[in-house]
C-alpha cells in the first residue's frame, strides 16, 4: 500500500493557511477573467504543450474521448492560477499545498466526459479544488455539468469565465457538436479530505 505526504509548495504553505475559524465553503464559484488572457495562453499553450494519454481510472470503458496536453507549471498560465489559488483559497477555505497538475484539452465534434469525481485514489485523492477554463467561443456543446446540492447546474462556459468548484463534486462535459472546445483544467491538492 502507498502513502502519499506532498510537501507544500512554500507559496502555498505561506499564503494558502486556512482561516481556522471560518467553516469551508464546498461548492461552485465562476470567475470573470479577461478575453487578452485566451489570447496569450493559446500562444504560450502551443510553445509549451506535451502530449499525455487522455484516460480515466475509473474502470468504465468510454468515460472519456478528448485529446490531452500538459502544461508545465512553472509557467505563465502557472504563474497565473498560483494567483487565482490565493483567491480561490479564501473564498473555500481549505488546506491547499500544491497545484497537481495543468492540462489543456481540446474536445473535437463528438469529444465528451462523462460524469466522474476528479477526487480518486492515489495523488488524485487530496484533490481539493477543480478549475476549467474555456479558452474560446467558436464552438456548440460542451457545456459543463456539475452536480451540486441535489441540482444538475449547466454551465455555457465560454470565453472569459473561469469555473472553479470542490473536485468531489460530480460533473461531466457534454459532446461537443460543432467546431473544438479548447480548455485548461487545473487540480489544486491539499491535506487529505478528513
Amino acid at each position: 500500500m502507498s502513502s502519499y505526504s506532498p510537501l507544500p509548495n512554500k507559496f502555498f504553505k505561506d499564503f494558502c493557511q486556512p482561516d481556522l475559524n471560518k467553516n469551508p465553503t464546498y461548492g461552485l464559484i465562476t470567475k470573470v477573467m479577461g478575453e487578452d488572457i485566451s489570447k496569450d495562453f493559446l500562444e504560450e499553450i502551443e510553445q509549451k504543450k506535451i502530449k499525455v494519454d487522455a484516460k480515466t481510472k475509473s474502470g468504465k470503458k468510454g468515460i472519456r474521448q478528448v485529446d490531452a496536453w500538459r502544461i508545465p507549471l512553472k509557467s505563465n498560465i502557472g504563474d497565473m492560477f498560483n494567483n487565482i489559488t490565493l483567491d480561490l483559497n479564501y473564498k473555500f477555505n481549505y488546506r491547499l499545498s500544491y497545484i497537481q497538475d495543468i492540462q489543456y484539452l481540446e474536445y473535437k465534434v463528438g469529444d465528451y466526459y462523462d460524469w466522474h469525481s476528479d477526487v480518486s485514489e492515489g495523488v488524485s485523492s487530496l484533490r481539493k479544488i477543480s478549475m476549467s477554463y474555456v479558452l474560446n467561443d467558436d464552438f456548440e456543446g460542451g457545456e459543463l455539468e456539475i452536480f451540486h446540492g441535489g441540482e444538475n447546474y449547466v454551465l455555457d462556459a465560454k470565453i472569459e469565465q473561469l469555473v472553479a468548484f470542490t473536485s468531489f463534486m460530480n460533473h461531466r462535459v457534454r459532446k461537443v457538436t460543432k467546431g473544438v472546445r479548447k480548455a485548461l483544467v487545473v487540480w489544486i491538492n491539499g491535506e487529505a479530505w478528513r
